[in-house]
């Protein structure tokens, strides 16, 4: 274009029958990222004519669609770009403005190979990323590029290279005083299923992924409630709980009369390729060394074209990752943003320069935080939605699993969140509102105990001898040298942790002279070998993360695959 460059890439053949990609005659242009629904007109309908209208309309129409989306329009006569996201900002997109050029890119990568090759660790963000687990705020890992925040509309003037930004949706008020009696649980299931229906639109067979939790029970049992019984893919979770997780999940399908499939963990998958896939798609944005939930892309690639996801409702009916209180025993508790440990490690792999200004951002970012939000567990849960729904939660299903499927995320929707984002946290902790709403509304689904967070929840109330056997099973065999022997003797499968040659091999091939690491303490760091203590342990992941972090902004790790995995590796 005489102003710039649009690029874009599709899964092909597409997944959804929705045209999510319009060129008109006019020479306008209309691209839509992730999986958009609305919940008045027709989608179809709303994208042509958003396509062919000018700029001022798609910024008034855009901004009515739900779901997990961002789009650009350009108006090739006015010569304006627009961009919207999502009212939560859950579809990622990324900018980057240089001398005087906008660049928006939906995966890190992209702002990368963008910005003129340069690539260096931004402070604030890795502090995020080692403290949180995750970013926050508008922050990356990669200096220069952010980004875009929820309900968003930017017009960018190609002319002027002005740009005009406003936000679209705010978050709701809290509504102290209710309760669990008092919360219309019957309207959040309507409101919880419209939303469902709206996904139709875009055709794709979609499955269930099924666990012991209450998200997914949730999606599954509004469906069933709509006449749909769609299958369900179940991943074994044999060293939490002795799988309460995956036999939890099955009896759910059972109840529900679901097909339903029970997929194995990889052994060793924390060494192999579809662990090294994972860090490309995620772009080492989360702390995935070890955690479950990095095995699902793998697990469901190839065996279904959608899935339902319970994202939404996981951050809106319950309290996930918070205490009560406020900012201060948050950040103490919930967060390693004070833990000596943590800055210990992290100066034994980074330049000393580099650290300082990570704790500095750090600290500027928690006095952000106390001053944006009430110091209460409203602002906290506030917070958490912002930052980790968005940052670490949300990027499985709409970042890494998009790249084979369409993710299908029920509650994402401007009526759901308002009815629940304001509800008080003495109501949806302990799972008390999910809990009431399952017994109000689907009693058979309440009689099955629950498995979430890593804890069993009781289904009905009242003594449950099957829950107490659950319970006194998943303590026998959560013991170590138990589960040890059982695994030993053929009773439970392998895990999918092995030894890390993965991470040995990456330290191997680690620069320590490179100007953002440690040389001196970094050097001992690659020659330790696996180790006892917890923060020389602590320092080597960081160390493989910084490594492979480097590789997948630098383009590099697809030629690193083979040699990081072995021989042979797919």
């Amino acid at each position: 274009m005489d102003s710039g460059v649009i690029g874009w890439l599709a899964i092909v053949p597409p997944i959804t029958r929705v045209r999510l990609v319009h060129e008109e005659p006019s020479g306008n242009l209309l691209i839509v990222t992730g999986v958009p629904v609305s919940m008045g007109e027709p989608l179809e309908h709303v994208l042509a004519s958003v396509a062919a209208g000018d700029h001022r309309r798609a910024a008034t129409v855009l901004p009515t669609l739900d779901g997990a989306f961002a789009a650009v329009h350009w108006d090739a006569r006015a010569r304006k770009l627009v961009v919207v996201t999502d009212f939560l900002g859950m579809q990622p997109l990324f900018h980057v403005e240089s001398d005087g050029a906008l660049i928006l890119a939906t995966e890190l990568r992209g702002a990368a190979a963008a910005h003129e090759g340069r690539l260096a660790m931004d402070p604030l963000g890795w502090s995020m990323f080692a403290a949180l687990g995750h970013f926050a705020e508008d922050a990356t890992s990669l200096a220069g590029v952010r980004r875009l925040p929820e309900a968003a509309v930017i017009v960018y003037d190609t002319e002027t290279s002005r740009r005009e930004q406003s936000r679209y949706w705010r978050w709701p008020d809290a509504r102290p005083g209710l309760t669990v009696d008092t919360v219309d649980t019957g309207g959040l299931v309507e409101a919880f299923q419209r939303h469902e229906r709206a996904y139709a639109v875009h055709g794709a067979d979609a499955t269930v992924l099924l666990s012991g939790g209450f998200d997914s029970r949730l999606i599954a049992a509004t469906l069933a409630g709509e006449g749909l019984r769609p299958p369900g893919i179940v991943l074994s979770h044999a060293d939490e709980h002795d799988d309460a997780d995956g036999y939890l999940a099955m009896r759910v399908a059972r109840s529900l009369g679901l097909p339903y499939t029970v997929v194995p963990p990889l052994p060793d998958f924390y060494s192999s390729a579809a662990y090294v896939d994972y860090l490309i798609m995620n772009e080492v944005a989360t702390t995935s060394f070890g955690l479950f939930i990095a095995q699902v892309a793998s697990s469901i690639k190839g065996r279904t074209e959608a899935v339902w996801e319970g994202v939404a409702s996981n951050y809106t009916l319950r309290t996930p990752h918070q205490e009560g209180g406020g900012f201060e025993p948050f950040f103490r508790t919930q967060t390693a943003a004070l833990a000596p440990d943590l800055w210990r490690a992290l100066r034994a792999v980074f330049a000393r320069g580099i650290v300082d200004d990570m704790d500095a951002g750090l600290r500027a970012c928690i006095r952000r935080t106390r001053e944006a939000y009430p110091d209460d567990a409203f602002g906290v849960a506030e917070f958490v939605a912002r930052s980790r729904m968005r940052r670490r939660t949300g990027p499985n299903p709409l970042k890494v699993y998009a790249n084979d499927l369409l993710p299908l995320t029920p509650g994402l929707s401007k009526e759901f969140w308002e009815m629940t984002a304001g509800l008080p946290f003495e109501v949806k902790a302990e799972g008390r509102l999910t809990l009431e709403l399952f017994r109000r509304h689907f009693p058979p689904l309440a009689r099955i105990p629950f498995c979430s967070d890593g804890r069993l929840y009781p289904g009905s109330p009242g003594v449950d001898p099957r829950f107490a056997l659950l319970q006194l099973r998943a303590r026998l065999m959560d013991h170590y040298y138990v589960a040890a022997v059982a695994r030993r003797l053929g009773l439970r499968p392998a895990t999918a942790g092995g030894p890390p040659l993965l991470l040995e091999r990456v330290l191997a091939r680690v620069d320590p002279s490179h100007p953002d690491l440690s040389a001196d303490t970094v050097r001992p760091l690659i020659a330790a070998g696996a180790s006892a203590d917890p923060v020389t342990g602590a320092a080597r992941r960081w160390l493989f993360y910084w490594q492979m972090w480097r590789w997948v902004m630098e383009g590099d790790i697809h030629r690193r695959r083979a040699e990081l995995v072995g021989e042979g590796a797919e």
